[in-house]
């Protein structure tokens, strides 16, 4: 999809972080469309298949460095967002963490990380006391802008300031909103967004526990 296509931000205050969840040049094709839940997705570029993930090395919210390779064993849920989302991360995270939730003991099977796509106002002090609202195993992760770029581009995570908000100070972003679930290896499973239910994501992470 391109840029042109994402959806703004009014400025009479309808304040959507994200209301974007598919990646900008970037086509989605459901494999299994009649599967419980969302269906597990290609990612293209064109006629090409897209590889999504990858290694990267950044810093939690406690100051310790944290790689891909540390998740290991795990399935990984990938989420990038910000702190000052006001409702599609947040919307996102605790539907998340009702799945959590309700997987009980399977629960410690995945591992779920919050990357932040503003590292300019989510410091690691900000995002410890975020991420305490969500499910206890979440991680909160941050970087360089090395760091995170490389973990974006992975990703294919599409982040900017919305329009006419470039300069302001309490300004928030448009960014794609969509949960990676990698992995024991890290590789790509599937994919859900802001708008999948718990109930939903719930079946899904159970046809993998």
């Amino acid at each position: 999809m391109q840029k042109k296509t994402l959806i703004k931000i009014a400025a009479s205050g309808l304040f959507l972080c994200a209301g974007i969840f598919m990646l900008r040049s970037i086509n989605f094709i459901s494999d299994m469309p009649s599967s419980p839940g969302i269906a597990q997705v290609r990612y293209h570029k064109g006629n090409s298949p897209v590889a999504i993930g990858g290694p990267f090395l950044l810093v939690d919210q406690h100051g310790s460095p944290k790689s891909s390779v540390d998740f290991r064993g795990r399935y990984m849920l990938v989420y990038f967002g910000y702190t000052y989302c006001p409702d599609v991360c947040p919307t996102a995270l605790y539907a998340l963490t009702d799945a959590l939730n309700a997987l009980k003991e399977k629960a410690k099977n995945f591992q779920p990380l919050f990357i932040t796509v503003d590292p300019e106002r989510d410091t690691r002090s900000v995002m410890r006391d975020y991420i305490k609202n969500f499910h206890p195993s979440f991680v909160a992760l941050t970087g360089t802008k090395e760091q995170l770029d490389k973990a974006y581009k992975a990703y294919h995570v599409y982040a900017a300031k919305a329009p006419g908000q470039e300069r302001e100070k309490n300004y928030i972003l448009d960014h794609s909103s969509i949960v990676y679930v990698m992995d024991a290896r890290g590789r790509y499973v599937t994919s859900f967004n802001h708008n999948t239910s718990s109930d939903e994501i719930l079946k899904i992470l159970l046809t993998l526990s």
